[in-house]
């Protein structure tokens, strides 16, 4: 099954951090893992992945209200 799997495949999972989250932080098939929440999970899932296979990690964590601001923005 695997060879049917393209490379670039992308997925996006939502369940329980300690058993769905550090499970992909930890296996050694997963090239890149992408977090948005806690620091202290940030930190838990950049330390799993360093341990398992050094694979890429981007966290975006802190507040819970991200904002994009336009430069035509009037303040």
């Amino acid at each position: 099954m695997a060879s049917t799997i393209k490379s670039s495949l992308r997925c996006c999972f939502a369940g329980y951090g300690a058993v769905a989250g550090s499970a992909l932080a930890h296996h050694m098939d997963v090239d890149k893992i992408t977090f948005t929440g806690s620091v202290t999970v940030g930190r838990l899932v950049q330390k799993a992945s360093a341990d398992s296979n050094l694979k890429k990690v981007t966290l975006e964590l802190g507040g819970k209200s991200p904002n994009i601001i336009f430069a035509d923005m009037d303040c």
